[in-house]
């Protein structure tokens, strides 16, 4: 990309997602026979995606790099739109909430909006709290619930993997050149 466009800054934008809900459907969309053959003697619990975005900022140094965490983004979706299109905060932007309308009863949407109009948050970790109590309602489940189905993979290991994963997000957050939403 540098080399084809040498004159424009080049930016990657990376969500991340805990292994554990992340192999199951990288598994089953790929084409190998076992998760063993699929993850080519990589045990779970060695993937880390700092590895990856560390080989980014070694290739491409002069490369912004936005990362988040997927789990996330129905609590950032707006950051995130608004750092992909460049747009400032104070500039309003059409489908910040369409993201939560889809995991959000209607009923659930309509308080939301309803909440933000009589009570606009004043910053954005409280408007973070706000829609979390919101999806904590009124979140319709079968649309966010992830299921963990991979052939020999425990409740333990799907644990240790959330556990390596908040540690390794932690340690991405702490990174140089690295933009965290």
């Amino acid at each position: 990309m540098h080399q084809l466009f040498l004159e424009d800054e080049i930016k990657i934008f990376l969500a991340l997602r805990n292994p554990a809900t992340f192999l199951p459907v990288a598994f089953a969309q790929s084409k190998a026979a076992t998760p063993d053959a699929y993850l080519k003697g990589l045990h779970p619990t060695q993937i880390r995606w700092s590895d990856l975005v560390r080989r980014i900022q070694g290739q491409f140094p002069m490369t912004k790099l936005t990362v988040w965490c997927n789990e996330d983004t129905p609590l950032i979706w707006d950051d995130i739109l608004r750092s992909i299109a460049g747009i400032e905060a104070d500039q309003k932007i059409t489908g910040r909430f369409d993201l939560l309308a889809s995991i959000m009863s209607d009923e659930g949407m309509n308080r939301f909006l309803n909440y933000l109009r009589t009570h606009p948050p004043k910053s954005e970790g409280q408007k973070r709290r706000v829609i979390a109590a919101f999806l904590d309602k009124y979140a319709v489940y079968d649309k966010i619930e992830e299921v963990v189905d991979l052939p020999g993979m425990t409740d333990d290991m799907a644990e240790e993997l959330s556990q390596i994963y908040d540690h390794d997000v932690a340690f991405i957050e702490n990174l140089p050149g690295v933009n965290f939403i």
